[in-house]
């Protein structure tokens, strides 16, 4: 299987003109209800990632490439559940265990389109953890200072990275000792993505209001992420469970 995603990624970098096509069907396939259980392309997406920090892939592309392929899987997804609902309880598994099932449905009729967003995080971690299992490992969950204080662009975005956190703590708990998990918590990141998202003007007083709140008198950038990220992932050997919050003090009033 190693073998298949490095010479899949090696035809990547080797044809990139053809890696959106791959990363959309990945991303579907990802997407889709029961095909996505068994297909890890979570691996295929990371490798389309590094590529794009190399300068081979381009971002804005790929990521549409990824985001449609999602859309259309999560919309086939939908229509297959509607279309198929009373086959669901004839499931051997959840004939076996129908309280899944209603747990299942429980949770999305309480939490909605916030559960959509948690199930995201799953994908990615259940692809590595087989792997990671026999080679030992660190995991480090990107969430947000807006899952700590509740702010953010909105509350799905709070409450899905508050519930990240959570989640860190119970994968921490159940991977160890092979697998430690653990989660930064990143303020405002500058970067010339989120100013073309915000614009020039509003980009700029944002950043200048954490910058004047920040004790440190800074904001983040991705290269000070990047720096917390890599110091869970190879430093740290006896910490796992823990998140660290990274916004210069900018939320010490909180």
């Amino acid at each position: 299987m190693t073998e298949f995603f490095t010479q899949t990624l090696d035809w990547i970098q080797q044809n990139p003109e053809y890696a959106g096509f791959v990363v959309f069907a990945v991303s579907l396939a990802e997407s889709l209800a029961i095909v996505g259980v068994l297909v890890p392309g979570v691996i295929i997406l990371l490798g389309a990632g590094a590529l794009i920090g190399t300068g081979v892939l381009d971002f804005w592309s790929i990521c549409a490439w990824a985001v449609f392929g999602a859309i259309i899987g999560d919309g086939l997804s939908y229509w297959l559940g509607h279309h198929f609902e009373y086959l669901t309880d004839r499931w051997r598994w959840f004939r076996l265990h129908p309280d899944h099932l209603e747990k299942g449905i429980a949770f999305f009729d309480k939490y909605g389109g916030i559960s959509v967003a948690l199930g995201r995080f799953f994908g990615p971690i259940r692809a590595v953890v087989p792997l990671m299992r026999k080679t030992g490992g660190s995991i480090v969950n990107v969430a947000s200072v807006a899952g700590l204080i509740g702010v953010g662009t909105s509350l799905a975005y709070a409450c899905s990275k508050a519930a990240l956190l959570a989640i860190n703590k119970s994968m921490a708990r159940n991977l160890g000792p092979e697998i430690r998990v653990n989660a930064v918590c990143p303020g405002f990141v500058e970067g010339e993505w989120l100013q073309g998202l915000l614009g020039e003007d509003m980009y700029g007083a944002i950043r200048e209001h954490y910058q004047t709140r920040a004790s440190t008198g800074q904001v983040m950038t991705p290269e000070t992420v990047a720096e917390n990220i890599w110091f869970f992932a190879d430093g740290a050997p006896n910490v796992t469970g823990e998140h660290l919050l990274m916004d210069g003090g900018a939320t010490l009033p909180y």
